[in-house]
């Protein structure tokens, strides 16, 4: 697999339907088939009303540590997690900020 997730490593998945939300983690351990996350707060910024508005993580935790299989991207390649049983899928994150939007 390409693209190997690490500890320390932050992880987004974006979800939705009619709508991008976008949650972040933290590993905060790898073992060679699976990883403990912790789920990251996101700071909101760059309101656009109907547009939507702009995301990040922060350092704060929200809740307790999990775990979840690493698994190999079907598209990419690319390591990836399944962090919710509806299909939402983390990977690693870019660095860059996400546009979140929510038409209802």
């Amino acid at each position: 697999m390409k693209g190997r997730i690490e500890a320390g490593d932050i992880l987004c998945a974006s979800f939705g339907y009619e709508a991008q939300l976008t949650d972040f983690y933290k590993v905060v351990k790898r073992t060679p088939k699976q990883v403990e996350l912790v789920r990251l707060k996101e700071r909101c910024f760059d309101y656009q009303g109907m547009e939507g508005w702009m995301v990040e993580p922060t350092d704060e935790e929200i809740g307790d540590s999990f775990r979840r299989k690493v698994k190999a991207d079907w598209y990419d390649g690319e390591e990836c997690v399944k962090v919710r049983d509806y299909g939402s899928v983390a990977r690693l994150w870019s660095g860059k900020p996400i546009h979140n939007y929510n038409w209802h």
